[in-house]
């Protein structure tokens, strides 16, 4: 494993940019998301500046908590959506698509008592393909913890994982129960990327973005 440090931006981004890409982003997350009080009002006011047009996808669709959606490049055209209760769900992306299936449960598994907790972040293999591994950043409990851990698809249904197939990849201790960072990526280089947050509480009080003896408040690079 490698940590990562900082890296200086080779591209500076206006904050025009900036704000239109964090405005898509929101939107598409809102898109997701269980209808909640507001919503409305949010899309108004981001669709009233700007002449941007939308169309809802699949409107027939409604996921809870979603925190990460990602699509597994074989060419099946699914998109997978991470729940942050503990569900990963994928439906396919034709017209008219009404439902969507339970790609993987793994509730028991899962803390999310914190605001900022629970199944954050999911990643496909390069050759998911041909391999059926995908990996997924979740906190858990006794101890508090963030674990990234790989899995396989079930070899006889696409639609479904394997939850017993789980082979924990990196643990780290989690003091507090926010700031866990979450996300996970896979580069050109073949290195799985894992953020990690400065292990919570306000103020990073214990200097865990400062230190590089811990991987709190640190990239990591597992291959």
């Amino acid at each position: 494993m490698v940590l990562i440090p900082p890296m200086p931006p080779h591209s500076p981004i206006s904050s025009s940019a900036l704000c239109s890409r964090l405005s898509v982003c929101l939107l598409l997350l809102l898109f997701l998301a269980a209808p909640v009080h507001g919503q409305d009002q949010v899309v108004e006011s981001l669709t009233g500046h700007g002449g941007l047009q939308l169309e809802e996808p699949f409107p027939d669709l409604r996921f809870t908590r979603p925190v990460d959606f990602q699509t597994p490049g074989d060419g099946s055209d699914r998109i997978f959506v991470v729940e942050q209760a503990g569900v990963i769900k994928v439906f396919d992306t034709s017209s008219g698509t009404a439902s969507s299936e339970v790609f993987l449960d793994i509730r028991g598994r899962v803390r999310d008592q914190g605001n900022e907790e629970g199944l954050l972040g999911l990643a496909f293999h390069p050759a998911f393909a041909t391999n059926g591994y995908f990996f997924v950043d979740y906190t858990a409990s006794n101890p508090r913890r963030t674990v990234v851990a790989r899995y396989s698809v079930d070899p006889n249904d696409p639609d479904r994982a394997l939850p017993g197939s789980e082979t924990v990849i990196l643990e780290v201790a989690q003091p507090y129960s926010n700031h866990n960072g979450g996300q996970v990526v896979f580069g050109p280089d073949g290195y799985l990327y894992v953020a990690l947050g400065d292990g919570g509480s306000g103020g990073d009080p214990q200097d865990h973005g400062e230190n590089p003896a811990t991987l709190l408040g640190s990239i990591a690079a597992v291959r």
